[in-house]
Formats: C-alpha cells, sequence, structure tokens
C-alpha cells in the first residue's frame, strides 16, 4: 500500500492525518489506530509528509480490497454475517455514510444507554459493536 492509498484508507476511517511544524500528526477514532496501522504510517512517513505538505487530499469512500469487491473491508463479510441471529446480523452490517469505527461507537452509545431499563438489548448492541471489526490496512516493511 503506497502513502495515498494509505491518505485514502485513513480518510474512509475517520483518521486524520495532518502536518504541524514539520511534524506528521495523527487523530482517529478510539481503537481504529493499531500497532499495524502505527507501523504503516512510519513505514510511509516521508511519502505521507510529502504529499500533505502539497496540500494532496483524498476523498473519503469505500477501500477497494486488493483482487475483491467494492466493499470496505472493516465491515463483515457477507459469509460472516449468514451465521448470525437476523437482529445482530442487521445491527452489523454496513451502513451507508458511517465507518465501521463510528457505527461501533454509536452501538456502544444506544449499549450504555439502555443498559438499566433494557439489559438485553444493551448486550446485543455491545456484542454488535465487538463484532464490527476495525481492519488497519496491509502494509510491507521497506
Amino acid at each position: 500500500m503506497n502513502a495515498k492509498d494509505l491518505l485514502h484508507w485513513a480518510a474512509a476511517h475517520d483518521v486524520r492525518l495532518t502536518v504541524t511544524d514539520g511534524e506528521l500528526h495523527v487523530s482517529a477514532p478510539a481503537g481504529v489506530v493499531t500497532d499495524r496501522l502505527r507501523e504503516c504510517i512510519r513505514a510511509s512517513k516521508s511519502e505521507l509528509l510529502t504529499l500533505l505538505r502539497s496540500g494532496t487530499t483524498v476523498k473519503a469512500g469505500p477501500v477497494e480490497p486488493v483482487g475483491g469487491r467494492a466493499r470496505d473491508p472493516a465491515w463483515l463479510a457477507d459469509e460472516a454475517l449468514a451465521g448470525l441471529d437476523s437482529l445482530l446480523a442487521n445491527l452489523v452490517s454496513a451502513r451507508p455514510g458511517w465507518t465501521p469505527a463510528g457505527w461501533a461507537n454509536y452501538l456502544r452509545q444506544r449499549a450504555d444507554n439502555c443498559c438499566n431499563t433494557a439489559p438485553h438489548r444493551a448486550r446485543l448492541y455491545q456484542r454488535a459493536a465487538d463484532l464490527i471489526e476495525v481492519k488497519a490496512p496491509t502494509c510491507t516493511k521497506r
């Protein structure tokens, strides 16, 4: 994955990469920045700095998996949804306009809001949030 692909992935997952005083800064929702993502950013740091300083922008949208369908790989695959209860499968399905991290955070908030009044529903929301995986891009070490 090159630096521009990494910028595209970051935009699609609410990860903000900025340059201040020559330093690269990363801002992201909780749980999105993994060790693997940090490694990819470090491996592409000089290219990222060059692109960001030049004002390169990328459009947020679904990440195109290598050799796959135009589906964001962070959402559960259709095969994984097949074995789930229909209500749970509906909760973890891809949501237009939402990133997986944003939707998982929303579900956790819903779980917190109803934990006293509807504990069964709260557990369902929490389980759905736990099933939504935010996968970092794959990069090769240089």
